[in-house]
């Protein structure tokens, strides 16, 4: 008889990417993959480096990131402390429909969202026409 553990059942995780592209005086970081407590200290890393060298600040496009949990966001808020402190915006401008439930639900989406409101990435089963799609990157 075979036993079978829960983890042999269980998928690999989604591979993470980060991007980072210089316009102006601002760096895009553009990020997919799932963002949960084991991504997270790469992503506190990736962020805050592209911070330090960023001159007008920092936007970041989350449109495919298809996890987001607490810990990504707790990321998030300390990047946008740093860069406060440096007088840097912080700002997203693009982000999925998951990133758009843990904002929303969290009541944290106009930290991050200055002037314009993200762009909202549709979802591969989602026939609805996300809203506020005119903002754009950079």
């Amino acid at each position: 008889m075979e036993y079978v553990t829960a983890l042999q059942h269980m998928q690999p995780p989604v591979p993470m990417t980060l991007n980072v592209d210089a316009v102006g005086d601002r760096l895009i970081v553009t990020a997919s993959g799932e963002f949960d407590l084991e991504s997270g200290q790469v992503l506190q890393q990736t962020l805050s480096d592209a911070l330090d060298h960023a001159v007008g600040g920092l936007e970041l496009d989350l449109a495919g990131v298809e996890f987001c949990d607490c810990s990504a966001l707790n990321v998030l808020l300390r990047v946008r402390h740093r860069a406060l402190q440096a007088s840097k915006s912080f700002i997203l401008c693009a982000i999925s429909p998951a990133v758009a439930r843990l904002l929303a639900l969290t009541n944290t989406l106009p930290l991050f969202t200055a002037e314009r409101q993200p762009r909202i990435a549709k979802s591969s089963g989602d026939d609805q026409v996300a809203e506020n799609t005119h903002a754009q990157c950079a």
